[in-house]
């Protein structure tokens, strides 16, 4: 473990020195920005001129965040120097390099957040795009249709990043104990259109028992039993022959993210 450690810090500290002497600096700074970025290098040359006009340069000092966590995910990033930090809940999931890309989730929804944190680990500059600009390409900004095979990588595209996201959803979930895990849990079933509309509220189709909720969870029995009990006391959950009804969907979206308060484990 320590001469993993050693090894990267040898390693972040070369790549450093190398990208900011003069003549690392002024060979990178005479190429334009689309040219820097290996996604778009088989673009044509009028798409790369249009691109160009909306890329931005950005540096980050040391230690400073591109993004934090639920900040509107508005921009697409391409790392071009430096190393960066992926935190979720202040925990370093990996480190991107030069070459990776950041900040997917707005490019495959206008409403999304970024579920993690992006931070510079060392002085860094990266390559930003807007991402309505990015979809605007994927979607062939020049009118021209998209051929079916086109469609059908994007669709994938799409379903993988969901997936993606999902797991960072369920991670910050669990990561906040039971009540938030439990909340996490019952709002996919909202989600996901998985209930009927009723006089009370969303009552979800599945028959969930307690044993059930714990197998998908990862919580025991016991402890489920105390966090229904305390959604039901809050007025955000009825409960009644194995079915649940959400009264209060917007609070239990923000259980998602709470650390639990009462129940814990």
């Amino acid at each position: 473990m320590m001469q993993f450690f050693i090894s990267s810090v040898v390693t972040m500290w070369t790549y450093a020195m190398a990208m900011t002497s003069p003549a690392g600096r002024e060979a990178q700074d005479d190429v334009r920005l689309v040219d820097r970025i290996n996604l778009f290098s088989r673009l044509g040359e009028d798409e790369k001129d249009k691109l160009e006009s909306t890329l931005k340069l950005e540096r980050y000092a040391r230690n400073k965040f591109i993004f934090h966590e639920d900040d509107p995910a508005q921009r697409f990033y391409y790392v071009l120097e430096g190393f960066v930090s992926i935190q979720l809940e202040q925990r370093i999931c990996f480190i991107a390099h030069t070459g990776d890309f950041l900040g997917l989730e707005g490019v495959f929804s206008d409403s999304c957040t970024h579920p993690f944190g992006a931070k510079a680990e060392t002085k860094s500059r990266v390559i930003s795009l807007s991402s309505a600009a990015f979809r605007n390409l994927l979607h062939g900004g020049n009118g021209e249709k998209k051929s079916q095979t086109a469609q059908l990588l994007e669709q994938l595209l799409i379903q993988a990043h969901r997936r993606l996201y999902d797991t960072y959803d369920l991670l910050r979930a669990q990561a906040g104990g039971s009540v938030s895990a439990v909340a996490h849990m019952l709002y996919r079933f909202i989600a996901t259109g998985q209930y009927d509309v009723t006089a009370r509220g969303w009552r979800i189709r599945e028959r969930l028992s307690e044993e059930k909720m714990g197998e998908i969870s990862k919580y025991s029995r016991s402890t489920i039993q105390r966090v229904l009990a305390q959604l039901e006391e809050d007025g955000i959950i009825d409960k009644s022959y194995r079915h649940i009804t959400i009264l209060d969907p917007e609070r239990l979206r923000q259980l998602k993210y709470e650390s639990a308060r009462r129940t814990k484990t």
